[in-house]
């Protein structure tokens, strides 16, 4: 079930509508495969805000055996990532350092984990 739709904001930067494409891209095959499972709850472009802190998820997938988050990135070339896992991609023929996926996840999955973690006796009575 999709229980949050991907809606992209407005943008005239090129690499935010490359990302916001990658995001779609990502939100059609979810769609494809869980749109009809009630077991499984798919939330795109969820920002949370907390404690003067935000995360922003590109899409998250819950279901009765945990939680799946999944970080969209565009990228048209070669990416390589190195022994320190810093993640470095070619464009225009130079390799430039570009953010971890990896770590950007899980950087979101902890700010859910403590978000829910502070709402659970309020989160447990309903």
């Amino acid at each position: 079930m999709i229980a949050k739709d991907h809606v992209a904001p407005a943008t005239q930067d090129r690499f935010q509508r490359a990302g916001n494409d990658a995001e779609r891209q990502m939100a059609f095959y979810l769609k494809r495969a869980f749109a009809e499972d009630p077991g499984v709850h798919v939330f795109h472009n969820l920002r949370l805000e907390a404690d003067g802190d935000a995360a922003q998820i590109d899409h998250l997938i819950l279901h009765r055996s945990g939680a799946v988050i999944i970080e969209s990135k565009s990228v048209t070339s070669a990416v390589r990532i190195n022994e320190r896992d810093e993640w470095s991609r070619e464009w225009n023929g130079r390799w430039t350092g570009m953010p971890s996926p990896v770590l950007q996840a899980r950087r979101q999955a902890d700010f859910l984990r403590k978000t829910l973690r502070a709402r659970r006796e309020e989160l447990l009575s309903k």
